[in-house]
């Protein structure tokens, strides 16, 4: 045994300590390979195995090792290889396979899934649907883990958006939780400006949502096209703000809002799609496990890219319809790094730069308005949404807002905050180079 093992023996923690249940002693573990990967320690799965023989006949706490090393590593900033950890554990190879399909599908960052894990028979290539009392037309868009299509109902003939969850998705138990959470969530809210749910159903172990058909194309498409003139990009987060006012009264976060989630119709009304983050605020149902980050990170608010997962509530939603607005300003959202982790970092820690400054005919009120909503505490921000689109009207109306602007002694204590090593080293130094001048100063008087 080397050194580097004598030191890991005596770090880990002790089968000797082992009094607990399963559940207790995977939660132990998994939390102590999280504190020792994140304090520099690459402390891998096999020293916990071998640390823990008890655990060689539990596979549920052996998989939930393995797969925590590959996600402390990725929140990390690595890019774990997926085929060196199947290399490394070949028993678990097929729910590897699976689990991490499963993991690039829920990450919420766009990301397509990648064939080689999820296998040959989770790929594309779905199987034809066939739902009960709907006629499907045509394909209109596919997801990760939904596929949506243009379909007619029978009896009404109307026109419908007929959502289908991946049929090998929808198989595992906490998918389809999620799914018919989304389902439920999303059935509550009946709102013009809100897609309408008409039916949820499951057949032949298959997901699916009659939704309301919205011919038009997404905000996201529209802003690839350049920015929106800035009365209109105020008049039509004013329509978002009253919709999502009205989801808060039936105790709803969206958690998810982003260009991708609002839907323009022909005539140009926005309708906000996709409540399969959502979060009603009087229970999380046990739907998510401590530390998970759902939403999207450029249109995260600090506290949910950063906090634990209470954290998060209606001024949640209040965030990323500034960021909306900041986008449809400027093209671009107020935080774009090169990698998640990265605007994750940015989000938490930097200011954004004002919209006027990329579109230097941005109205100063609207830009006040925007970044009022993009202040990273929560108290600073609008109290509710009603209050964001009564604002909003007000900018419409050519009345003053009241909204105003942060001050620079406001900036520089946000600065402090946010900077408390850098602010107190500053202040040192101003004190010094004080003393210094004042020093002087008395001994020229005293020559």
């Amino acid at each position: 045994m080397d050194e580097s093992t004598d030191l890991l023996s005596q770090l880990l923690p002790s089968a000797d300590d082992d009094d607990e249940g399963p559940d207790d002693l995977a939660d132990r573990l998994c939390g102590d390979q999280v504190r020792r990967w994140r304090s520099g320690e690459r402390v891998p799965v096999e020293e916990y195995l071998r640390r823990h023989p008890e655990i060689h006949g539990d596979d549920a706490i052996q998989f939930e090792l393995i797969f925590n090393e590959f996600l402390v590593r990725e929140s990390l900033g690595e890019a774990p290889d997926p085929s060196e950890l199947i290399a490394r554990f070949p028993r678990f190879a097929d729910r590897l396979h699976r689990q991490l399909g499963l993991h690039q599908a829920l990450r919420g960052d766009g990301t397509t899934l990648n064939a080689d894990l999820i296998g040959p028979d989770r790929g594309a290539d779905d199987p034809p649907v066939n739902v009960p009392g709907y006629d499907v037309l045509e394909e209109l868009g596919r997801g990760a883990v939904g596929i949506v299509y243009r379909a007619r109902q029978h009896g009404l003939g109307r026109i419908v958006a007929l959502k289908v969850i991946r049929q090998w998705l929808f198989a595992e138990q906490g998918i389809a939780t999620r799914f018919r959470a989304e389902a439920e969530t999303a059935a509550r809210l009946q709102h013009p400006n809100i897609i309408q749910v008409y039916q949820v159903g499951e057949h032949q172990g298959l997901g699916f949502l009659a939704l309301e058909y919205a011919a038009g194309e997404s905000l996201q498409r529209r802003l690839d096209s350049g920015p929106m003139a800035p009365r209109e990009a105020a008049a039509l987060v004013e329509a978002l703000a009253q919709a999502v006012h009205f989801a808060h009264g039936n105790g709803v976060v969206h958690r998810d809002l982003k260009p991708a989630n609002v839907v323009l119709t022909g005539d140009g009304v926005p309708k906000l799609t996709d409540f399969g983050l959502a979060k009603l605020m009087e229970s999380d149902g046990g739907l998510t496990r401590t530390g998970d980050l759902l939403g999207t990170p450029s249109y995260m608010a600090p506290e949910q890219a950063s906090g634990p997962t209470g954290a998060v509530g209606p001024a949640t939603d209040i965030y990323a319809l500034g960021a909306i607005l900041y986008a449809m300003l400027t093209t671009r959202p107020p935080f774009q790094g090169e990698t998640p982790l990265s605007t994750l970092d940015l989000v938490t820690r930097h200011e954004p730069l004002p919209p006027g400054r990329l579109q230097r005919h941005t109205p100063r009120d609207l830009e006040t308005i925007c970044l009022k909503c993009l202040e990273k505490s929560p108290d600073r921000r609008y109290p509710t949404a009603l209050a964001l689109a009564e604002d909003l009207r007000r900018f419409l109306d050519g009345r003053a807002i009241l909204a105003r602007r942060t001050s620079w002694l406001g900036q520089a204590r946000k600065w402090c905050r946010r900077e408390p090593v850098k602010a107190g080293l500053s202040a040192a130094l101003a004190l010094a180079v004080i003393a210094g001048i004042v020093g002087i100063t008395v001994l020229w008087r005293k020559a």
